[in-house]
């Protein structure tokens, strides 16, 4: 008697334990939502430099940013914000230098770039960087704006 009431408890006990599983599949939901998230030409070239200034090597971020400093529809927040990135992320001033002589041969370049490059100069190690950086500057002319 023993025997089956303990066979009959443990019976119990693992049908309570196991608990009921229930599997509903429904085919009638619809897609998930895509969100697209407002974008500005600012915005989007914020973005390419971001993701240019976040490469691993040096050249990769050289190599990225050329393309962007020679585009000729480039804003004045975008040449601000490029200057910036380029003085923070690029190590080596050879480097910063190039990317910074290819935004001031662009057509596009501003006053507002200008000035912060001029502001900026003193994140340059060496004194002939900054003298040759300001002749291409000088080289360039006066800016309208």
């Amino acid at each position: 008697m023993k025997n089956i009431l303990l066979s009959i408890g443990l019976c119990f006990t693992g049908i309570a334990l196991a608990g009921c599983i229930v599997v509903g599949v429904d085919h009638n939901s619809a897609p998930p939502a895509v969100v697209v998230p407002s974008t500005t030409v600012d915005s989007v070239a914020f973005a390419e430099i971001d993701a240019a200034s976040k490469l691993d090597f040096e050249n990769a971020r050289v190599g990225a940013l050329i393309p962007i400093a020679s585009r000729t529809n480039l804003t004045a927040t975008s040449q601000v914000y490029l200057v910036n990135a380029t003085m923070k992320r690029l190590d080596f001033d050879n480097n910063k230098i190039t990317v910074l002589k290819t935004l001031i041969g662009n057509q596009a370049f501003c006053n507002p770039a200008k000035q912060t490059i001029l502001t900026s100069m003193g994140k340059l190690n060496f004194d002939n960087d900054r003298a040759g950086l300001l002749a291409s500057l000088n080289a360039r002319g006066e800016l309208k704006e």
